[in-house]
């Protein structure tokens, strides 16, 4: 009796599972894997209900836009690291899997893809800030990141100093 082979082709050595693997990365799944071939982290993409399931977990939230995009409107307690800074910026990040957003998943997606290359486990949210806000889930506008938390911690310490 002949073994019946999987449609996609993950069983099988060589091309056919790269094409497979290729295929998982176009569906929003990708694997990054080391040189000695293991799988180092993993990029996906997520829709903003599974997103905000996780955000309230406590995972975090990486805010991928420019300072700028982020003060127009960002997840409640998202943490601004834009595109260009995240590979400086990733070594500093607490461990556990990270939720990346932008205005509508470009930029989230190549943030989990770099993630991922760097061993983490990286969820990219479809639809970004834009899909977030439709849903109805908390959104901060406001001024540009730290801006607020500086001044809070400031105001907190000195009241302390009253005391």
């Amino acid at each position: 009796m002949a073994a019946n082979p999987t449609p996609s082709g993950a069983d099988r050595p060589g091309p056919a599972r790269s094409a497979a693997r290729a295929g998982a990365n176009r569906a929003g799944c990708a694997r990054s894997t080391a040189s000695d071939g293991t799988p180092r982290g993993t990029a996906e993409r997520i829709d903003v209900e599974v997103a905000a399931a996780a955000w309230a977990a406590g995972d975090l939230v990486l805010d991928v836009r420019t300072p700028e995009e982020y003060a127009t409107g960002h997840v409640a307690g998202a943490r601004n690291v834009p595109l260009d800074r995240l590979p400086a910026a990733a070594r500093e990040l607490p461990g556990g899997q990270l939720l990346t957003v932008c205005t509508s998943g470009g930029r989230s997606w190549q943030a989990a893809q770099r993630l991922a290359a760097l061993g983490r486990t990286a969820l990219s949210v479809r639809g970004g800030t834009k899909a977030w806000r439709a849903a109805g889930h908390p959104v901060i506008d406001g001024p540009l990141p730290g801006a607020v938390a500086r001044r809070g911690l400031l105001r907190r310490l000195l009241s302390r100093r009253r005391r």
